[in-house]
């Protein structure tokens, strides 16, 4: 007996062809889960193969393992070569993690139990992580909860060199729904991108591999139509001295408004206080209770107050989208992407908490606090040219 691979992804995706090794790495890891919990093989009947991914290290691991029915050497070829320490093992596997299973969702933080979620400390730990989506779709399967969602919840651990590689190229492939698999990454501000992906994927794409003069960066602004007053994400990072880092580690990420640029210089005002004024409020009266005197000290304003800062960056010591090298600051355009936690009035007066991706974030605290942007230009470029509107409509 066997299980089809179709079955046990989620509903609404149905995979027709093998495009990428992250794909033959997920089908690997369920047929590991269905031998492991069902004593059942996994299936790929009728879902073919790329032709270029059967001269992969990806597909040489894959048929060696023996662990998928219907993938079988490609005919009087052989087996690529692959290092077996790329990948994860028939032997291993994360059964044993410490996972909280509540309802709708399965939740996972390396930091709750190290000892038990070492066996995700491997060479490439991309891979372990497409191990843990898996395991968790074949529980889907057995506990027949086809869209309970793992929210792998990181929001304060430090994310290790290319960890969710496999998992987020899953995702832009549209295997892994938002529906299903939900990354929180360390925050300061809005979001932070899991940033050694971005970069590897763009320099895969001869982008951000090399320092760009501001000539470059000046005509990338105009060629992306940036204008004064358009938002933008402003990041900071740092570098690891100790090696050769090229790429570094986000440190903050704040909505940023463009006040003026030129061939030299760019002037951005970007916004720390990322909540709307009922969320700012809400947040410090909940300190209040809890701090002896706090609320004697504060005045009114206190529990509104957003702090912003104006900065003119030379060009050269600033990255500019793509044309982002080894700059400690740099700005991209938003994303729809992490969420934030906004407080809000249902209609019936109470207080209610709603999440927000980065683009609702940014139109609720501007449009809230009156920040002047380029309003008009935001709203149909991120939402009424999709369709779609600003959750912050709902709730004023």
């Amino acid at each position: 007996m066997s299980i089809h691979i179709n079955d046990l992804l989620p509903e609404g995706v149905k995979l027709k062809e093998f495009k990428t090794g992250s794909e033959l790495l997920l089908a690997y890891e369920l047929g590991k889960y269905t031998k492991l919990l069902l004593e059942e093989g996994l299936s790929v009947d009728n879902v073919g193969i790329d032709t270029e991914l059967v001269q992969t290290a990806h597909f040489g691991f894959i048929v060696d393992c023996e662990l998928i029915e219907g993938i079988e050497p490609v005919a009087e070829t052989d087996l690529p070569d692959y290092d077996i320490a790329d990948f994860f093992l028939p032997s291993q596997n994360v059964s044993k993690v410490d996972l909280l299973f509540e309802e709708g969702c399965v939740i996972f933080n390396f930091n709750s139990n190290k000892r038990a979620n070492s066996a995700l400390n491997t060479k490439n730990r991309s891979t372990a992580y497409v191990s843990l989506m898996a395991f968790v779709l074949v529980k889907n399967y057995i506990d027949q909860t086809p869209n309970r969602k793992l929210i792998i919840d990181h929001e304060e651990y430090e994310q290790q060199n290319g960890e969710y590689d496999d998992l987020i190229k899953l995702q832009r492939s549209g295997i892994l729904l938002e529906s299903i698999l939900k990354i929180k990454y360390k925050t300061q501000g809005v979001i932070q991108l899991p940033w050694q992906d971005v970069v590897k994927e763009y320099r895969e794409k001869e982008l951000m591999n090399r320092v760009y003069s501001s000539n470059e960066k000046y005509a990338f602004l105009l060629k992306e139509g940036l204008e004064i007053g358009d938002v933008v994400l402003r990041y900071s990072r740092t570098f690891d001295q100790k090696v050769e880092d090229t790429i570094g580690t986000l440190k903050s990420c704040y909505p940023a408004v463009i006040r003026d640029y030129n061939e030299e210089v760019i002037v951005l005002e970007y916004y720390r206080t990322v909540e709307t004024r009922l969320t700012q409020q809400t947040r410090i009266e909940g300190l209040c209770a809890k701090v002896d005197g706090l609320k004697e000290a504060l005045t009114p304003d206190d529990l509104v107050r957003a702090t912003s800062r104006e900065e003119s960056i030379f060009l050269d010591a600033v990255g500019i989208g793509t044309c982002t090298y080894l700059e400690d600051t740099f700005i991209f355009e938003p994303v729809e992407s992490d969420e934030t936690e906004q407080t809000f009035k249902d209609k019936d007066g109470s207080l209610i908490k709603v999440e927000l991706n980065t683009l609702d974030t940014i139109f609720a605290v501007f449009e809230d606090r009156g920040v002047p942007f380029n309003r008009d230009k935001f709203l149909n470029k991120y939402f009424l040219s999709k369709g779609k509107q600003p959750k912050y409509y709902d709730y004023v």
